[in-house]
């Protein structure tokens, strides 16, 4: 006797009913079937039974457009707009601070905060003077150019 998956009960006999001695639980096989492992080809991402190296599908390196000549990401500086700056607010650094010498800008700031406007006439005196040299640099000089070396407008 089988049920509907094809499973057959072996030993014990079914039509004693626990008659004789202990009652025995039916013990039930497994029809034989080729349970073959499926072998997927390398078209379809699968195993294929051969080692694989885990960095086989990284990303690409990809490479980015530039932006065009015409449209440059760094506009070069303007001496006039810096020596203005040197000149009006020369006491807090901000011609320092449009041409990227940072240190310079924050060393003069706090010298006219920390001392109560004491050291500004010192700063001012040092902006002033920086400010000449700036109107006065010419081309390829150290005042002609920014923090990063790029030459200032005219």
């Amino acid at each position: 006797m089988s049920d509907s998956n094809g499973y057959q009960p072996q030993g014990g006999d079914q039509q004693n009913n626990g008659v004789s001695g202990a009652a025995q639980a039916p013990q039930y096989t497994q029809p034989a079937q080729n349970y073959a492992a499926p072998q997927y080809t390398q078209s379809q991402g699968g195993y294929n039974g051969q080692y694989q190296d885990p960095n086989a599908y990284a990303q690409q390196n990809y490479t980015y457009a530039q932006p065009p000549a015409a449209y440059p990401t760094y506009l070069p500086r303007n001496k006039y707009v810096a020596a203005a700056l040197a000149l009006f607010f020369g006491i807090f650094g901000l011609h320092n601070f449009y041409l990227g010498y940072t240190g310079k800008g924050v060393a003069q700031v706090l010298i006219s905060v920390l001392t109560f406007g004491i050291g500004a006439i010192a700063v001012m005196i040092w902006a002033i003077v920086e400010a000449i040299q700036i109107l006065t640099a010419d081309y390829g000089t150290e005042h002609h150019r920014d923090a990063r070396g790029v030459e200032l407008q005219d």
